[in-house]
């Protein structure tokens, strides 16, 4: 039965009745709230107005490819998951799309799987269509099912165009205030981020902000998920949360990835953003766990140039509930963070420089005080050799003439031997200034380790204390010069002996060896009470000594670093207050010794 035209005297009852209605909808349209809420009220009051009791609303949004029900009404349980199945069907909503007016329903055409047939089923004689317009531009459409084949008196043509019209103003001040709102949002967004980038280093904190404002900004974003890409295993892995609704976060954690793998993997393989309208029907999504999951997805790669970063993600219960703006917001939001992860980068990059370069600084100027005092102690030590060895031989030439007393060459011989002691510090300070000529030849470490503790053996049994050798049973061979590996050792083994008998009246000294890849470790560890930390900053600095005045030169530890590193090695010490102290010398060995060039000396 066709629309019956307005004439152009219309019964007064009627046109009451198309006012009331049109009233009704106008306040519907100029109310504040959100599209949905629009709509709703929409429907339910022309509903009311008609007094039917089933409807709905249907959209052709921008991102849909297919109209999709937006509002509805007396759809309930079964019902409407039948209409939920409708829905997904390719021309499910034909009949609202290209119709308008009032359409009986029956006949032997109905599909079971129609709207048609579900408003047959519900007891519905015939369906209102209503196309929902916006200057000329159809929208969608209402429908409602009724009781009746025959339209009401007030269903004119004229009324539904009206109608249509009517709804149709209130979505686009509705969609016109939603535009304003996120524009706002993205630009408050955008804001909070360029902040945020220049006033923290903090990459976790800031990549979180981002992720926030990225689900704050876009209006039916209801999760987000920032992933990174392990380089080691390819997989993507989640950094930074961000939930509004309870639809993801169990799953969340469970996701593992590859570049090519899921929506995500997609994204970040082509370096495109990927928006997805129904994941339901998307053969890219892969589902975690078993939790209800969303509906629409938002995807943007993380890129420096060809470098893959992650991916930035944003979900919504909603189908195609993201635009081509929200597009463009996540790109944004995605290249801030991508911006953010490489400062970060590049500011730890710098941080391990700096310190890399003020360990060199702090060697380098150790080196030069190393060799400048050298110079001054070698200079110091020929002047006093020559000196010293006059006395000596004097010495000598007095005791061999005889004829003196008793008491004279009593003298004599502490004369001699106070010579022979400064010239024994004269030949430790002329090794310090590495004046005196080295040696070299293959040695076996652990020969230099059990000579020195034969040596040391009976000072240490008489100062209770108890060496546990544990030596690398392999051959531990290295270019050196023997006798000053022997000195090196033996310094680091009383060094040990000291710090324990003044610390406790018995206690143990562990030397321990290794082949370690190309090189050789020594340890030698005490139990004496430990050095703090000012102290071993300066441990091998010339004339530093913890001991107390009188009881050495502190040119000991000193000495040990010069020849260790003449040999290609290193010398540290590991140390905390109360735990003792571990000395650790590091060798190449004989392979790689021999690299070293020719034997060092004058």
């Amino acid at each position: 039965m066709q629309v019956k035209r307005g004439s152009a005297v219309m019964a007064a009852g009627n046109l009451d009745k198309q006012l009331r209605i049109l009233g009704l909808l106008v306040a519907s349209a100029s109310a504040t709230g959100k599209i949905s809420d629009v709509l709703d009220e929409s429907l339910a009051r022309l509903l009311g107005a008609l007094g039917e009791r089933v409807g709905g609303v249907l959209l052709a949004r921008e991102e849909a490819r297919e109209p999709r029900l937006m509002a509805h009404v007396g759809f309930d349980g079964e019902r409407l998951a039948h209409l939920r199945r409708i829905e997904r069907q390719p021309d499910a909503w034909q009949v609202c799309g290209e119709s308008a007016g009032v359409i009986p329903l029956g006949g032997d055409g109905v599909s079971g799987a129609s709207l048609e047939k579900l408003l047959l089923d519900m007891g519905c004689r015939a369906m209102l269509v209503i196309p929902v317009m916006s200057r000329e531009r159809r929208l969608g459409c209402l429908f409602a099912g009724l009781t009746s084949q025959a339209p009401p008196e007030s269903l004119d043509q004229e009324f539904v165009d009206t109608v249509g019209r009517v709804i149709g103003m209130g979505l686009e001040i509705r969609e016109l205030d939603e535009q304003v709102r996120h524009g706002i949002n993205q630009s408050q967004a955008l804001y909070e981020v360029s902040r945020a980038l220049g006033g923290t280093l903090e990459l976790d904190s800031l990549l979180r902000l981002i992720v926030r404002l990225a689900v704050d900004a876009v209006g039916r974003a209801e999760n987000g998920v920032l992933h990174l890409l392990d380089k080691e295993t390819g997989e993507l892995h989640p950094r930074a949360l961000s939930f509004v609704s309870e639809v993801r976060p169990a799953a969340a954690g469970q996701s593992r990835m590859r570049i090519g793998h899921g929506v995500a993997g997609c994204a970040l393989e082509t370096g495109s953003v990927v928006n997805v309208g129904d994941v339901r029907q998307d053969s890219r999504f892969v589902r975690v766990g078993g939790a209800r999951r969303f509906v629409s997805m938002l995807v943007a790669p993380l890129m420096l140039a060809t470098r893959r970063i992650g991916t930035l993600s944003i979900d919504s219960t909603e189908p195609h509930a993201f635009s081509r703006e929200d597009e463009r917001l996540l790109v944004t939001l995605a290249a801030q963070a991508a911006s953010a992860i490489e400062n970060a980068r590049l500011v730890r990059d710098l941080q391990q420089s700096l310190e890399a370069l003020r360990v060199t600084q702090a060697r380098l100027i150790e080196s030069a005080k190393l060799s400048a005092i050298g110079q001054l102690v070698a200079g110091i030590a020929h002047e006093l050799n020559n000196p010293l060895t006059a006395v000596m031989g004097y010495a000598e030439l007095l005791q061999m003439e005889g004829g003196a007393s008793e008491g004279i060459q009593s003298d004599l011989r502490e004369i001699y031997s106070h010579a022979q002691r400064a010239a024994g510090i004269v030949q430790n300070l002329l090794t310090f200034a590495r004046q005196d000529k080295a040696e070299r030849g293959l040695v076996d470490v652990n020969e230099v380790l059990r000579s020195c503790l034969e040596r040391c053996a009976y000072q240490l049994q008489a100062d209770n204390i108890e060496v546990i050798a544990q030596l690398d049973q392999r051959v531990l061979d290295t270019m050196a010069d023997p006798t000053q590996l022997h000195h090196v050792f033996f310094n680091l083994i009383s060094n040990a002996q000291e710090a324990i008998k003044g610390h406790r009246e018995r206690g143990h000294v562990t030397i321990t060896s290794e082949l370690r890849g190309a090189k050789i470790l020594v340890r030698v560890a005490d139990a004496g009470p430990g050095l703090p930390a000012a102290a071993r900053e300066h441990t091998f600095e010339p004339f530093f000594t913890t001991r107390e005045v009188g009881s050495g030169l502190g040119l000991g530890l000193s000495v040990c670093y010069g020849i260790i590193s003449e040999h290609g090695g290193r010398i540290w010490v590991e140390s905390e207050p109360g735990e003792g102290a571990t000395f650790v010398v590091e060798l190449p060995r004989a392979q790689e010794a021999t690299d070293l060039g020719p034997d060092v000396g004058d």
